[in-house]
């Protein structure tokens, strides 16, 4: 099966099931400018499970809320929108990571772990950007830089799991050139086109595609491709490759150059700071546990 196959595939997962046409259309919306978080309600409320997100962090400790909210609209003004935007985009990766189809040596667990350390790592090392927007968008771009697996799992399973199988007996070997072979084309391609067919913005596409092979982004989208990068590092680091018992990939010195040069002095990024890595373990490890609670 070629990508553009699959490209066909996608349009009608898109068009079949509301679970993966709602949410993109959400966050579309979310990136005006002049979006009104009424416009957001229809939307949450048709989501069960998205909705319940929306009024458990609104209620939570962390928000501090004086009284229980219990509307939508209350909850979407509580927490504004980037919040609503963080928990749209984990509702996304939770829906897809509940596949139910077997592939030998897919970790469920595993792979949303790694996805919401990517997150976690990424959005931290864009804290300190000057372009806002991309300052903004760390989280979405590492918990959905490898989201062309799960399509992989979906439609392709035998290839995932010959890619799976190869990738074990090649630990040293990036995974990338690995599934060019195997495939004939890459998770990181493969993510970038079901990215580009739910209209996500151009930079969230950028880093999908670019976050194996910083130094080919386009020069706007830099800073955000290079953070990526720096997270899938990161993860495979702390011990949170693709697939257990599988490689990562080493760290680019331009990259790490890169991203040095915006952070302030002293700050550990290579190797990676053992209580950040502990941090983003505990907290990866708790999201992840949540696709062990019923739908």
């Amino acid at each position: 099966m070629t990508i553009d196959d699959l490209r066909v595939l996608m349009r009608r997962k898109v068009k079949l099931s509301p679970a993966w046409a709602d949410i993109p259309k959400l966050l579309q919306l979310s990136d005006r400018e002049d979006v009104a978080l009424s416009e957001l309600e229809p939307i949450i409320d048709r989501n069960p499970g998205l909705s319940a997100n929306v009024l458990r962090l609104a209620n939570s400790a962390y928000m501090g809320a004086e009284q229980p909210i219990f509307s939508i609209p209350h909850a979407i003004a509580v927490l504004g929108l980037r919040s609503v935007r963080s928990i749209a985009l984990s509702a996304l990766h939770h829906i897809l990571s509940r596949q139910p189809k077997p592939a030998m040596g897919f970790d469920g667990r595993h792979f949303a772990k790694r996805s919401y350390a990517l997150g976690i790592v990424c959005r931290k090392r864009c804290e300190r950007l000057a372009n806002i927007l991309l300052a903004e968008s760390g989280y979405e771009a590492g918990l959905l830089q490898e989201i062309g697996y799960l399509v992989l799992l979906e439609e392709c399973t035998e290839s995932l799991t010959v890619l799976i199988g190869a990738a074990r007996q090649m630990p040293k070997t990036d995974i990338v050139q690995i599934e060019k072979e195997v495939l004939g084309f890459t998770h990181a391609e493969l993510g970038a086109a079901l990215a580009e067919e739910w209209a996500f913005p151009e930079h969230i596409v950028a880093a999908i595609r670019y976050h194996h092979e910083p130094l080919l982004a386009p020069a706007k989208f830099a800073p955000l491709v290079d953070r990526a990068h720096y997270a899938s590092w990161f993860c495979y680091q702390a011990g949170l490759p693709p697939f257990p018992q599988t490689g990562g990939h080493d760290l680019s010195d331009l990259v790490l150059s890169r991203i040095q040069q915006s952070v302030e002095a002293g700050v550990e990024l290579s190797p990676p700071c053992p209580v950040e890595t502990q941090e983003v373990l505990e907290v990866s490890s708790e999201a992840a546990r949540q696709l062990d609670e019923p739908a």
